[in-house]
């Protein structure tokens, strides 16, 4: 079987067209979620709750996150959470942060689970067609 390959327009290597596609992919969704946190920047710099020095400073490293080539999209999640994470919005109640860190706690967990699984089914795919 022979498969079908294209010259990649970043590096230059011949890489599967179904691999190209899948890049093609995820580079229109980091260019919506690039549009969709510029207008959150933008509506947070009408309503006055950053100064326009922040919000450049802020989607500066946004950008370079989401364009970060060697990055997987599962390291570009983490990226931007921590970003967000980081962020000062204010004081808060500590019961109030408690319950946010719980749940911030519980998406990092389902996303290293998701991961795992995609490992799992990979490791019994390879095992089950191992020859005897």
């Amino acid at each position: 079987m022979v498969k079908k390959t294209t010259q990649c327009s970043e590096c230059g290597r011949n890489i599967p067209t179904s691999l190209k596609e899948e890049v093609e992919k995820l580079r229109e969704k980091n260019k919506k979620l690039e549009v969709k946190i510029n207008k959150m920047l933008q509506k947070a710099k009408e309503d006055k709750l950053m100064s326009n020095e922040e919000v450049e400073q802020i989607s500066e490293k946004i950008k370079s996150i989401l364009n970060g080539s060697h990055k997987t999209p599962y390291e570009k999640k983490l990226a931007l959470f921590y970003l967000w994470k980081d962020l000062e919005v204010g004081e808060m109640e500590p019961n109030e942060k408690k319950r946010i860190d719980t749940l911030l706690l519980g998406k990092v967990y389902n996303e290293l689970a998701k991961q795992n699984l995609r490992e799992y089914k990979k490791l019994a795919t390879t095992e089950l067609n191992k020859p005897e």
